[in-house]
C-alpha cells in the first residue's frame, strides 16, 4: 500500500489494553455423536504492566535541543520523541509523563534511590504516597531509579497543571518510506512530550539547564505547608546550554566567532581559510582547514577526486603545513544533504546511478563477447566498473 500522507498529528493513541490484571476465559462445547453436549472451560490470569519509574534508552527516539547543544534557545520549547506511540498513555486516561526544564541552580539534589525508599517519608520533602501510583508496574521495588529535588517555589512555578498535561503530549506520524537508514524500518508513529517552559537564557552568559522527563502520579494536588522541597522521579534527562543573543551588539557577536575558528592566511584556492576543530569518523579530535563552499577565489589546483563516494574521500592533505583541508568534504556533504532533503531530486540521482551501473555492466559484457579470441585486460575492466 502506497503511503501518500507525509505528516500527521494525532491527539493521543491509547493502548488497546490498559495496565492491570486481566482474566482471559475460553469456553468450548463438544457434542459427541449420540451423546449430550459437554462444555469445557478454562481461564488464565494475565498481568499487563509498564515501567512507572524507569525508561530504557532504546525507548527514546530523539530529543530537541540535542544533548549538550549550545545556542540561543531563549524562545524554544524542548521536547522528547519516544519510539512507542502509546507510551505516555500506558496507564490509561491522561499522560503520566511531563517534561520539565530546570536551571541547574534550581535543582537542589539529584541521584539514584531504590523505588521502595521513595515512599519512606522524608522530613521537609514532599513525595506522593504509594496509593497515588499504579497498583501494578513492571519494576521491582528493589530496583533503582533517578530522582531530583526542587524547591516548593520552583515546583509551583513550573510544574504543569492537571489540565495542561494532556495538551503537552501528542502522537505524530512521519512517512519514512524514503528513509535509507535503520529509521525506515519503523512504522512512522512516535509519541511526543513537549515542555511547558522556554529554555532559560541570559544575554550576559550561558545558562546551563537540564530537561527531565518526570512522572506526574500524585502531583498537581498541592504541596503541604511543612514541605519546602518536592521530590520527582526522573525517567530521562539531558543538558542544554543557552545564551540569548537578543540585544547583544553586532561587534560582540563577531568577536565571539574567534572562540571557534582562527584565520591562518591564504590557501590553495586563493581565499582565506580558518582552522577549526575537527572530529574524525573514528572519534579523534584534531584541527583542519575549512573555507565556505561559496566563498569567491581563484583555484590554482583542482584535486582529482572523481572516484570519491563519501565525504571522507574528499579530504585533502595539505603537505605544506601537514594538516587536512575539509573544504571539499564539507561541500560534498552539504550537497548530499540538500539533495536527500528533496525526494524528487534524490530519486533522479538514484535512477541515474542505476542506469550508469547497468550501462557499465553492459559495456563489460560486450567487451567480453567481442574479445573472446583476444587477451582480456581484467584490470582495465575493473577500473571501468569502479568508475561508475
Amino acid at each position: 500500500m502506497e503511503i501518500t500522507q507525509e505528516f500527521k498529528l494525532i491527539d493521543k493513541i491509547e493502548p488497546p489494553v490498559k495496565n492491570g490484571r486481566r482474566t482471559f476465559s475460553a469456553v468450548q462445547t463438544v457434542t459427541p455423536q449420540g451423546e449430550q453436549p459437554a462444555e469445557y472451560t478454562a481461564s488464565q490470569e494475565y498481568v499487563i504492566s509498564h515501567n512507572a519509574f524507569t525508561l530504557g534508552a532504546d525507548e527514546v527516539f530523539s530529543v530537541y535541543p540535542a544533548n549538550g547543544e549550545a545556542g540561543d534557545f531563549a524562545g524554544t520549547l524542548p521536547y522528547i520523541t519516544l519510539n512507542q506511540r502509546t507510551l505516555p498513555w500506558a496507564f490509561g486516561g491522561s499522560p503520566f509523563l511531563a517534561l520539565l526544564v530546570l536551571k541547574s541552580s534550581e535543582i537542589i539534589e539529584q541521584g539514584e534511590i531504590e523505588i521502595k525508599e521513595l515512599f519512606t517519608p522524608t522530613s521537609g520533602t514532599y513525595f506522593p504516597k504509594k496509593p497515588e501510583f499504579p497498583e501494578i508496574y513492571s519494576e521491582d521495588d528493589t530496583e533503582r531509579c533517578r530522582f531530583i529535588d526542587i524547591s516548593r517555589r520552583t515546583y509551583n512555578d513550573i510544574f504543569p497543571s492537571s489540565s495542561d498535561i494532556p495538551l503537552l503530549a501528542h502522537v505524530k506520524f512521519l512517512n519514512l518510506s524514503r528513509a535509507q537508514d535503520k529509521v525506515c524500518g519503523k512504522d512512522g508513529y512516535f509519541s511526543v512530550i513537549l515542555a511547558n517552559r522556554f529554555v532559560p537564557s541570559d544575554s550576559e552568559g550561558e545558562t546551563f539547564s537540564e530537561c527531565h522527563l518526570v512522572t506526574v502520579f500524585g502531583h498537581g494536588k498541592g504541596v503541604p505547608a511543612d514541605c519546602e522541597k518536592v521530590r520527582l522521579v526522573s525517567l530521562y534527562s539531558w543538558n542544554i546550554r543557552s545564551r540569548s543573543e537578543k540585544g547583544r551588539p553586532f561587534t560582540e557577536l563577531v568577536k565571539g566567532l574567534s572562540k571557534n575558528c582562527k584565520e591562518i592566511g591564504g590557501d590553495r584556492t586563493g581565499g582565506e581559510s580558518v582552522l577549526m576543530p575537527h572530529y574524525t569518523r573514528t572519534g579523534e579530535m584534531t584541527y583542519s582547514l575549512y573555507r565556505p563552499p561559496l566563498a569567491a577565489g581563484e583555484c590554482e589546483e583542482i584535486p582529482q577526486l572523481s572516484r570519491a563516494r563519501t565525504a571522507d574521500g574528499r579530504l585533502i592533505y595539505d603537505k605544506k603545513i601537514g594538516i587536512f583541508d575539509v573544504s571539499y568534504a564539507a561541500a560534498f556533504q552539504l550537497g548530499r544533504l540538500i539533495t536527500l532533503s528533496r525526494p524528487e531530486m534524490a530519486e533522479k540521482v538514484l535512477s541515474h546511478r542505476n542506469d550508469s551501473k547497468a550501462a557499465a555492466h553492459k559495456e563489460v559484457i560486450d567487451r567480453i563477447v567481442s574479445d573472446t579470441n583476444e587477451n582480456l585486460d581484467l584490470d582495465a575492466l575493473a577500473d571501468l566498473l569502479i568508475s561508475y
